[in-house]
């Protein structure tokens, strides 16, 4: 069954099984799933006079699905008792394993999180994508040593690449205070105003950073961002196989992507900060409560963030970066330290 172009009929009539094998497998990919079915069929604002009754269903869903996520963390020690990856190396014959603490599929791969590591698990046919992640990755430049304590713990650390007998890993280390946006996200269901405001920054932060060092990043999405909820510090781990230099052409494009691509960009299909951008606006949007970015806004979200989020990725990094800062004090007022107790622990129970 597609979900997304299911009549009301279908998705009411659907058993429990059904709607099972209809959402991906990751729990968190299910939750952020069920979250746009949700926008899409949400009785405020669609007209379909079983609309209410799909809406309790899809919330029905994901109260299962998010129900099977905490069961999952909370028993993980007893089920899962340090899950780990292991694969054969293809150099020497040893065996390469890595204990992980939580892992997601994308278009690549797998992608394991370990306490302290992030593997990054390509299929041998997509060995050169492998490669340019870590090259994307491999060097820094900064104006000054502010900007580098600045921006450094922002980016991904370098990274090593191995073959194995069946795939080829990506290596690099990891903050054990971040936490995949994703991830986020799937524990808490909606984000609180008052932190997209701290997200937002942090993401146009990174976006004049790039937008200096003359890079573009198309895939910054909640699968590719990660943060560090006590120090309200954004970092982009994810998605560096599709970065390149600007002007330089795209080596490859996800899904998730295409659909920001204008006809004119696909006649030019060069690396642009402005798909960057347009993606960062997408998030926002998401994070915010208006999956489907066409719906009215909601009831908790400020309307200045609202307004800025569904206006039209136009001007330079900084340009953006400016209009959304004005947008947070124009819902919040003068700016001030907003705590969140959400540990990485919460999300991730062995970190």
């Amino acid at each position: 069954m597609d979900l997304f172009n299911a009549t009301a009929a279908d998705l009411l009539a659907a058993s429990d099984s059904l709607w099972e094998t209809a959402l991906p497998a990751a729990a968190s990919d299910r939750l952020m799933t069920l979250r746009r079915l949700a926008g899409r069929w949400h009785p405020d604002h669609c007209a379909d006079p079983d609309a209410g009754a799909v809406f309790a269903r899809i919330q029905l869903q994901r109260r299962h699905v998010a129900g099977d996520t905490r069961t999952l963390a909370a028993d993980r020690r007893a089920t899962e008792a340090h899950p780990v990856f292991a694969s054969t190396m293809a150099a020497d014959g040893r065996r390469w394993t890595m204990p992980y603490v939580a892992s997601y599929a994308d278009e690549l791969g797998t992608v394991y999180i370990g306490r302290r590591t992030l593997l990054e698990v390509v299929s041998p046919d997509l060995a050169d994508l492998a490669a340019r992640n870590a090259a994307q990755t491999a060097h820094w430049r900064f104006v000054s040593s502010d900007m580098e304590r600045q921006i450094r713990p922002c980016l991904p650390a370098a990274a090593t690449v191995h073959r194995t007998a069946d795939a080829v890993l990506v290596v690099r280390s990891r903050d054990p205070d971040l936490i995949r946006l994703a991830d986020v996200v799937a524990h808490v269901g909606t984000v609180p105003p008052a932190h997209v405001a701290w997200i937002g920054s942090g993401l146009w932060n990174l976006a004049c950073y790039l937008e200096y060092a003359q890079r573009a990043h198309p895939v910054i999405d909640a699968s590719t961002v990660w943060i560090d909820t006590a120090r309200h510090r954004v970092a982009l781990l994810g998605g560096w196989a599709y970065a390149g230099a600007l002007g330089e052409r795209w080596a490859a494009l996800p899904a998730s992507a295409l659909a920001d691509v204008t006809p004119v960009w696909r006649s030019d299909p060069v690396q642009r900060s402005a798909l960057g951008h347009i993606k960062i606006r997408r998030l926002l949007r998401e994070l915010l409560g208006d999956v489907t970015g066409m719906g009215p806004v909601p009831a908790c979200a400020p309307a200045p963030l609202a307004a800025f989020a569904r206006s039209p990725a136009a001007g330079t990094a900084v340009e953006q970066y400016r209009s959304w800062q004005k947008a947070i004090e124009a819902a919040f007022g003068p700016r001030r330290f907003s705590a969140w107790n959400l540990p990485p622990t919460l999300i991730y129970p062995e970190n």
